[in-house]
């Protein structure tokens, strides 16, 4: 019964891909070509039985399995198809780009994982049981990828994050500080410049804003704790970073709104097809002025110092004043 159930299956993937089979004769020769190794070849006699068995299954979907002298053997409905346990083409395509895009993964183990299973769908999905040369597709291709020490951590976080009730117990190490046993609940994992960053909530902190940002490679140990998961049912992710400029989140300070000129008309073309931040305004297009609002931290200067004379500063005052000593410091050292 087994067996007969993977030449149904052989057979119902042939008639979905719209294969043309003009006889059982021909039915006979396609299925057993697709047979996986082992299975035992079939005689048309046997192919006209299993047309019987599938006309029957299919008939409970409402679909007819008909012949015609020129067209052969096929469904009446074109997008038809009755093991639907089984994926389509594009279905495929989708799972190998999906791999590529988890080598952001890398040291984590998750991309090998990933990788590992959707290698086992397509086989199983495979009439022949054939793998589809998954080690050489990658038609996906990221920008280059440093490789973060605490990517590690990211399958325990996930995990926790999905299943668990209970918060973590990190241990973590700040720069020139002793490390500290936090307890954290998990809700985002996060990545910029080749860097993972967990938000959470900060269980034992003295902080009135108890959400905050922690870096993975900064952790030394990782654990489930007994402490029941907590979540903050004001938090959310778009509003925490809304201000944001790549990872720092600030509790205490309001956003400035920055005006930016940009002296050059291939740069404004560019920011206007990439945002600088999601806070991207044009104020003035005939002069090229946009706006962004965002913290003043260090990772604005990061953006803004990045163009250098390519655009200036228009306000506020505060932000192009930081912006000038930065660059008249910089100036010194050439």
């Amino acid at each position: 019964m087994y067996t007969e159930k993977i030449k149904l299956k052989i057979m119902d993937d042939l008639l979905a891909e719209g294969v043309h089979i003009p006889n059982p004769e021909a039915f006979t020769k396609l299925i057993n070509q697709n047979l996986p190794l082992g299975e035992r070849k079939i005689k048309a006699e046997q192919t006209k039985k299993l047309l019987n068995e599938l006309r029957a299954l299919v008939k409970t979907k409402g679909i007819a399995l008909i012949h015609g002298r020129g067209s052969g053997y096929r469904y009446h409905r074109k997008d038809f198809r009755f093991f639907d346990d089984r994926i389509s083409e594009d279905e495929k395509n989708l799972l190998l780009i999906a791999n590529s895009l988890f080598s952001v993964f890398p040291g984590s183990g998750m991309n090998e994982q990933f990788s590992f299973v959707v290698n086992k769908i397509l086989k199983k999905q495979n009439r022949r049981g054939e793998l589809q040369g998954l080690e050489n597709f990658n038609p996906v291709q990221l920008g280059p990828m440093q490789k973060d020490s605490g990517s590690k951590w990211l399958p325990k976080i996930v995990k926790a994050m999905m299943e668990s009730d209970f918060a973590l117990e990190v241990e973590y190490e700040k720069p020139k500080e002793l490390p500290t046993i936090r307890v954290l609940s998990p809700y985002i994992i996060k990545q910029y410049a080749s860097a993972w960053y967990l938000v959470a909530f900060d269980h034992n902190t003295s902080h009135k804003d108890k959400t905050k940002v922690f870096k993975l490679s900064r952790i030394k140990n990782l654990e489930l704790s007994g402490n029941k998961f907590k979540r903050d049912s004001d938090f959310s992710a778009e509003d925490y970073f809304k201000y944001t400029i790549g990872i720092l989140h600030s509790h205490l300070q309001k956003p400035v709104k920055v005006e930016i000129q940009i002296l050059t008309d291939s740069l404004f073309q560019i920011c206007q097809e990439a945002p600088w931040h999601i806070s991207q305004i044009i104020k003035d297009a005939s002069n090229k002025v946009i706006q962004i609002e965002a913290y003043n931290t260090e990772e604005l200067y990061t953006l803004l110092l990045k163009y250098g004379s390519a655009i200036k500063v228009l306000s506020p005052s505060v932000v192009a004043k930081e912006l000038k000593s930065r660059l008249i410091a910089a100036s010194k050292l050439y």
